[in-house]
C-alpha cells in the first residue's frame, strides 16, 4: 500500500477549503466577453480569407492586363510595319502619317 506524503493532503485540503465562486452575473458578463471574442476572430479570419482571395484575383488582373499591353504593342508594331509610322483614330479606322 502506498501512502501520499502529508503536504499533498494538506494541500488539497486546502485548495477545497478555499474554493472561490465568481457571482453569476460575473460568469456571464465573462461568458459574454469571451463569445464577443470568438466571434472577432470569425470575422478575423473571414477578412483573411477575403484578402487572400482579392490578392489572387488581383495577381490574374495584373497579368491579363500585361499580357493585353504585350498584344496591343506588337499589333501596333505590326501596323507600323504594313503603314509606317502613323496615329490611328481608334473610333473610325482612319490613321493619318507622322510628320
Amino acid at each position: 500500500m502506498t501512502f501520499l506524503p502529508l503536504s499533498f493532503i494538506f494541500k488539497i485540503k486546502t485548495m477545497e477549503e478555499t474554493s472561490n465562486f465568481l457571482t453569476q452575473e460575473e460568469i456571464s458578463q465573462l461568458k459574454e466577453i469571451r463569445e464577443e471574442q470568438h466571434a472577432l476572430v470569425q470575422d478575423l479570419g473571414q477578412l483573411e480569407y477575403n484578402r487572400s482571395l482579392i490578392d489572387s484575383r488581383m495577381s490574374t488582373l495584373r497579368s491579363t492586363v500585361v499580357d493585353a499591353q504585350t498584344r496591343q504593342e506588337a499589333f501596333v508594331q505590326s501596323l507600323t510595319e504594313k503603314y509606317g509610322d502613323i496615329v490611328i483614330n481608334v473610333e473610325d479606322g482612319s490613321f493619318r502619317y507622322r510628320v
